[in-house]
């Protein structure tokens, strides 16, 4: 039965993650998990900036937190 693959479930975490803003250690482990899946910062970036639809603010304290996070990668 096919279903949804690591990358999007791992989006889909990340989407939650931003959305009731859990910043820190969930997020820390979902961005390593989206990196360990196969994407890229670039991509991960995207996804976090796309969640803009969640709101504004929420998206830009979840890119401060990935840059901090990918910064120490």
């Amino acid at each position: 039965m096919p279903g949804l693959s690591t990358r999007e479930r791992v989006y889909l975490a990340l989407t939650a993650d931003v959305a009731q803003q859990t910043l820190g250690d969930s997020f820390r482990v979902h961005v390593r998990l989206a990196r360990e899946s196969g994407a890229n910062p670039k991509e991960i970036r995207d996804v976090v900036r796309f969640l803009a639809e969640c709101g504004i603010p929420k998206a830009a304290a979840a890119l401060r937190e990935l840059n901090t996070i990918l910064e120490a990668v």
